[in-house]
């Protein structure tokens, strides 16, 4: 990755990278994995009472099998502030049973209906947001239940969003899986959006422009602050290092005139409640347009890592983190 931006307060910057062609196997054993679970876990986790499916997924993470980005993930959680060193493998198990309960509400949504309970804060903010008549993008924060959570609560306030998504989103990343694995999940998650537009890395301007449309037309849209996709990144510091996010939500934000909401999404504590967090617009104003991307996405994160902080086991970004020097 190199540089492509000026640095900012905070040691935030802008960088570019190049993105090839997604490279697909056909078939992999973790395919036949997800058919298994499908075919015997949705009927299960649709019957059991909540309560005994968190705890039935909390007992699954402790027996899930290990893998180098696990590890990966339990070092940099362990170097990140100090704070967590002796508790890294529990946050990991804990976000192991979140992302497992997270699948399993996903099935009860399938087979039964609606799976979550949603409180919503801050709608006002999008109500307000469309009677100027530009639109609104969500940008939603990378938390486990976060895309689900946040869109739900979206269209249960009568806005549902026209949302980007990636070919390899649902439970495959594969050429079968994608073509008949995902589907399953998208159809069921479908029903709380205007329309899914898909970002395809050999065509991305078209879903851009589905979403420039959608704004146009006055419409909500909906983003996840990661760091999947897109050739702009902006790098943030959270939690004594640093992590990207792609700030294509906030150039579609910059290019409509309409505010850009951050959406936060945690768990409530009788599970599967939720508390949805929607923010007042992210500062975009000031004629130099990287500052004021940097600016936006500083605030962004600002909030994120008090979040963070408070549950490290919900926040998906590790990936990306990087510990400062």
């Amino acid at each position: 990755m190199a540089d492509g931006g000026h640095d900012a307060a905070a040691n935030a910057r802008l960088v570019k990278r190049n993105q090839g062609a997604a490279d697909r196997a056909r078939i992999s054993v973790r395919d036949f994995v997800v058919m298994a679970v499908l075919g015997f876990g949705a009927p299960i986790a649709a019957i059991l009472p909540d309560k005994l499916v968190i705890a039935l997924c909390r007992l699954a993470s402790r027996i899930w099998p290990d893998s180098p980005p696990v590890a990966e993930k339990r070092a940099k959680i362990a170097s990140s502030t100090g704070v967590w060193h002796d508790n890294a493998e529990d946050i990991v198990r804990e976000q192991r049973a979140a992302q497992i309960a997270s699948t399993a509400f996903l099935f009860k949504d399938m087979l039964l209906g609606r799976a979550y309970k949603i409180e919503t804060e801050g709608i006002h903010h999008v109500t307000e947001a469309l009677a100027k008549g530009h639109g609104a993008v969500a940008w939603i924060a990378d938390l486990v239940y976060a895309s689900d959570a946040g869109r739900q609560a979206l269209s249960n306030a009568g806005y549902p969003p026209t949302h980007m998504s990636r070919p390899e989103h649902g439970f495959s990343h594969t050429q079968f899986g994608i073509k008949y694995l995902n589907p399953l999940r998208v159809r069921t998650e479908d029903k709380y959006v205007h329309k899914r537009v898909i970002y395809r890395r050999e065509s991305g301007r078209a879903a851009l422009q589905a979403l420039g449309d959608r704004l146009n037309e006055n419409g909500v849209i909906s983003l996840l602050a990661c760091a999947d996709e897109g050739h702009s990144l902006v790098e943030v510091p959270v939690l004594g290092g640093h992590f990207n996010i792609a700030v294509g939500a906030l150039k579609m934000g910059m290019r409509a005139g309409c505010p850009v909401l951050p959406v936060f999404c945690l768990p409530a504590p009788e599970p599967p409640y939720f508390k949805v967090r929607i923010g007042a617009p992210l500062p975009l104003d000031g004629e130099d347009r990287d500052q004021a991307i940097l600016t936006a996405a500083l605030r962004f994160a600002e909030d994120l890592n008090v979040i963070v902080q408070d549950a490290p086991h919900l926040w998906r970004g590790w990936a990306t983190w990087r510990k400062d020097p």
